[in-house]
């Protein structure tokens, strides 16, 4: 689907439709137009506008049966972001397609209803995992199946049960719902044979539902029958170079995994193949959405400047796996990226950034004495944020709440909401770190 973007603030002119000859001109006999909701939040909306069959592009938004806006669209459709509206609020949106004074096509109203905010007063618990005689422990990725089931991966050192050091890595744990618990993931590494397992550390973890998969630079494996399983390896020989980085799954048959060297992976239930960036550069991240007007699977991956001859990169990969270089031009890093529907589209680095109508706008400097690691949310009334110097915000749909002193100094990886509960994690000194928040006085 080919789109425009525009940009539209929402003026209410005060003044009633003009009337109009409704008399159809014979060259648009045929003529439709259409409007639908893309995505809602608090304080705006998004709305899609198709025209069909017709040369006239003179489009007129009524907005509770007044003219709201007047554009000619340069295609045949666009999203309009619709501001400044009051949150909880029901509108009723009209498309009318004119040409010259008639009225060619008018779409049946479309009632929209803005969202709540969300509560972001969270009770906080803080917990650190480590050995202090051996290694540094870190914890890479998170994932929320529901408030009492939570898995992180990472690299974790810790005493044996008798009190010892323990020189074997923990890859992965998960919460219970009253403590964390820590395991080890014994896998084969590459070889002719391929040698007995021993535990590795992991990348990434995604759940779909009760089904958790997870990686290690070269592994991708499934968590079944209280075990890791491998499902595929990803080394082909001793000069691999693709580590995998960051996973995102729609189902078990439809699993893309980024890493070093511009790597894309795309897993499926008969095997692997690579899909070609366009690009060598180091991709931190990627986040699938569902486009809500005909279920396009759109993924968005950033790439990261980490070594000199990484480029900052933002890609779009649609439903064929073609990917797109979105030529990111603002003078800001990129490690990571969200969005609910495929559009709005938030992305972080030393900077954070929206592009709610076709440009890039950095969101107000409060934030950014941090760098930022991770975006995510669930709704675009629920997100969260994470990063260095124990970086953590929540925005609820008007407000960015920052919450800095729950664990200053720490380096958060990854984060994730969902439901009541936000998980966050990362290192601070030679521990690794865990930062579990419970949404209270919820709306």
């Amino acid at each position: 689907m080919r789109r425009v973007i525009i940009s539209v603030l929402v003026i209410t002119l005060g003044l009633l439709l003009r009337a109009c000859n409704t008399t159809e001109p014979p060259i648009q006999n045929g003529a439709s137009i259409s409007i639908k909701l893309f995505d809602i939040s608090v304080t705006e909306a998004y709305l899609y506008i198709e025209i069909n069959n017709s040369s006239s592009r003179q489009v007129e938004l009524l907005k509770d049966d007044t003219m709201n806006l007047s554009f000619n669209l340069a295609g045949n459709d666009t999203i309009l972001l619709i501001s400044d509206l009051t949150e909880e609020t029901n509108y009723k949106f009209t498309a009318l397609l004119k040409y010259q004074d008639y009225i060619v096509s008018r779409t049946e109203e479309l009632s929209v209803t803005t969202l709540t905010p969300t509560s972001s007063n969270f009770n906080w618990q803080v917990f650190s995992f480590g050995n202090p005689n051996y290694g540094n422990s870190v914890l890479r990725d998170v994932s929320i199946i529901n408030e009492n089931y939570i898995w992180v991966v990472g690299e974790v050192y810790q005493l044996d049960s008798l009190g010892q050091t323990d020189t074997q890595v923990y890859g992965a744990g998960y919460w219970n719902g009253s403590e964390w618990k820590f395991m080890k993931v014994p896998l084969r590494d590459y070889g002719e044979p391929r040698p007995e397992p021993t535990p590795f550390n992991l990348k990434t973890i995604f759940n779909l539902g009760s089904e958790i998969y997870a990686a290690t630079s070269a592994h991708i494996i499934k968590y079944e029958n209280n075990k890791w399983i491998e499902k595929y390896f990803l080394m082909k020989d001793l000069n691999f170079n693709g580590q995998v980085l960051q996973m995102y799954a729609y189902n078990e048959d439809n699993i893309f995994c980024v890493g070093r060297n511009g790597t894309i992976y795309h897993i499926t239930n008969s095997g692997w193949n690579e899909i070609e960036s366009g690009t060598e550069t180091y991709l931190s991240d990627i986040w699938g959405t569902i486009q809500p007007i005909d279920g396009e699977q759109i993924k968005y991956i950033t790439g990261l400047h980490l070594q000199p001859q990484d480029e900052t990169k933002l890609l779009k990969m649609n439903d064929q796996n073609i990917v797109q270089d979105l030529n990111w031009n603002e003078n800001s890093d990129l490690s990571s990226v969200w969005s609910n529907k495929s559009f709005p589209i938030y992305v972080g680095g030393n900077q954070l950034f929206t592009n709610k109508t076709g440009d890039w706008v950095q969101i107000p400097d409060i934030l950014f004495q941090y760098y930022i690691t991770c975006i995510r949310g669930s709704a675009l009334n629920d997100i969260v944020v994470c990063g260095t110097l124990g970086f953590l915000v929540h925005f609820n749909g008007i407000d960015w709440i920052t919450y800095d002193q729950v664990a200053p100094g720490a380096i958060f990886s990854s984060i994730e909401i969902k439901g009541n509960t936000i998980c966050a994690v990362g290192e601070m000194g030679r521990d690794a770190i865990i930062v579990l928040g419970k949404r209270v006085n919820s709306k």
